[in-house]
Protein backbone atom coordinates (compact mmCIF):
# COMPACT_ATOMS: atom_id res chain seq x y z
CA UNK A 1 0.00 0.00 0.00
CA UNK A 2 3.11 2.56 1.19
CA UNK A 3 4.27 1.80 -2.16
CA UNK A 4 0.99 2.75 -4.61
CA UNK A 5 0.58 5.48 -2.36
CA UNK A 6 4.18 7.08 -2.78
CA UNK A 7 4.51 6.74 -6.45
CA UNK A 8 1.17 7.94 -6.88
CA UNK A 9 2.07 10.76 -5.34
CA UNK A 10 5.58 11.44 -6.91
CA UNK A 11 3.25 11.50 -10.20
CA UNK A 12 0.11 13.24 -9.34
CA UNK A 13 1.65 15.28 -6.22
CA UNK A 14 -1.71 14.27 -4.49
CA UNK A 15 -3.19 11.44 -2.40
CA UNK A 16 -4.71 8.49 -4.44
CA UNK A 17 -8.73 7.89 -4.34
CA UNK A 18 -10.39 4.70 -3.82
CA UNK A 19 -10.87 4.84 -7.96
CA UNK A 20 -6.84 5.13 -8.36
CA UNK A 21 -6.35 2.27 -5.62
CA UNK A 22 -8.96 0.04 -7.36
CA UNK A 23 -7.70 0.73 -10.63
CA UNK A 24 -4.05 -0.02 -9.07
CA UNK A 25 -5.06 -3.42 -7.75
CA UNK A 26 -6.94 -4.31 -11.16
CA UNK A 27 -3.82 -3.79 -13.09
CA UNK A 28 -1.60 -5.71 -10.53
CA UNK A 29 -4.46 -8.50 -10.84
CA UNK A 30 -3.50 -8.81 -14.24
CA UNK A 31 -0.24 -8.07 -14.43
CA UNK A 32 0.77 -11.07 -11.66
CA UNK A 33 -1.81 -13.46 -14.03
CA UNK A 34 -0.09 -12.69 -17.50
CA UNK A 35 3.58 -13.06 -15.94
CA UNK A 36 1.94 -16.46 -14.80
CA UNK A 37 1.39 -17.63 -18.49
CA UNK A 38 4.25 -19.07 -20.37
CA UNK A 39 3.01 -17.70 -23.70
CA UNK A 40 0.01 -16.25 -25.39
CA UNK A 41 -0.83 -17.72 -28.72
CA UNK A 42 -2.30 -14.74 -30.41
CA UNK A 43 -5.48 -16.77 -30.82
CA UNK A 44 -7.70 -14.26 -28.74
CA UNK A 45 -10.45 -16.43 -27.21
CA UNK A 46 -7.47 -19.14 -26.27
CA UNK A 47 -5.10 -16.09 -24.85
CA UNK A 48 -8.37 -15.03 -22.83
CA UNK A 49 -9.20 -18.33 -21.71
CA UNK A 50 -5.74 -18.33 -20.52
CA UNK A 51 -5.87 -15.12 -19.06
CA UNK A 52 -9.38 -16.17 -17.01
CA UNK A 53 -7.96 -19.49 -15.67
CA UNK A 54 -4.69 -17.84 -14.27
CA UNK A 55 -6.63 -14.63 -12.77
CA UNK A 56 -9.27 -17.38 -10.78
CA UNK A 57 -6.04 -19.60 -9.75
CA UNK A 58 -3.64 -16.93 -7.62
CA UNK A 59 -4.21 -15.46 -5.15
CA UNK A 60 -3.02 -12.02 -5.21
CA UNK A 61 -1.42 -10.75 -2.28
CA UNK A 62 -0.05 -6.80 -2.02
CA UNK A 63 -3.45 -4.79 -2.94
CA UNK A 64 -4.05 -1.72 -1.68
CA UNK A 65 -7.29 -3.18 0.57
CA UNK A 66 -5.33 -6.70 0.84
CA UNK A 67 -5.36 -9.38 -1.19
CA UNK A 68 -7.90 -10.29 -3.95
CA UNK A 69 -8.76 -13.60 -4.91
CA UNK A 70 -11.38 -15.37 -7.13
CA UNK A 71 -13.34 -18.46 -5.84
CA UNK A 72 -15.51 -19.33 -9.19
CA UNK A 73 -14.78 -21.83 -11.84
CA UNK A 74 -14.96 -21.77 -15.97
CA UNK A 75 -16.37 -18.90 -17.56
CA UNK A 76 -17.72 -17.83 -14.00
CA UNK A 77 -14.87 -16.39 -12.01
CA UNK A 78 -17.51 -15.04 -9.14
CA UNK A 79 -17.33 -12.51 -7.15
CA UNK A 80 -14.02 -11.27 -5.71
CA UNK A 81 -13.25 -11.89 -2.29
CA UNK A 82 -12.74 -8.64 -1.88
CA UNK A 83 -15.06 -5.20 -2.02
CA UNK A 84 -13.93 -3.99 -5.10
CA UNK A 85 -15.09 -0.31 -6.75
CA UNK A 86 -16.70 -0.82 -10.04
CA UNK A 87 -16.85 2.33 -11.67
CA UNK A 88 -18.23 2.48 -15.79
CA UNK A 89 -16.61 5.58 -17.82
CA UNK A 90 -18.60 6.25 -20.69
CA UNK A 91 -17.13 9.49 -23.14
CA UNK A 92 -14.21 10.32 -20.37
CA UNK A 93 -16.89 10.84 -17.45
CA UNK A 94 -17.26 8.39 -14.43
CA UNK A 95 -21.35 7.45 -15.63
CA UNK A 96 -21.97 4.73 -13.03
CA UNK A 97 -19.91 3.18 -9.75
CA UNK A 98 -21.37 0.69 -7.03
CA UNK A 99 -19.17 -1.67 -5.05
CA UNK A 100 -19.11 -5.36 -5.08
CA UNK A 101 -18.87 -7.67 -2.23
CA UNK A 102 -18.16 -11.31 -1.80
CA UNK A 103 -21.50 -11.38 -0.25
CA UNK A 104 -23.10 -10.70 -3.30
CA UNK A 105 -24.25 -7.18 -2.00
CA UNK A 106 -23.60 -4.00 -4.41
CA UNK A 107 -23.70 -0.73 -2.06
Amino acid sequence: MKEFIDLYKAQYNEEPDESAAAGYDAMSVILQSLQKLDSLSGDIREDRKKLRDAIASVRFEGATAGSISYPGQGNNLGEPEKCVVVVKIDNGKFVKSFISCPDGEQK
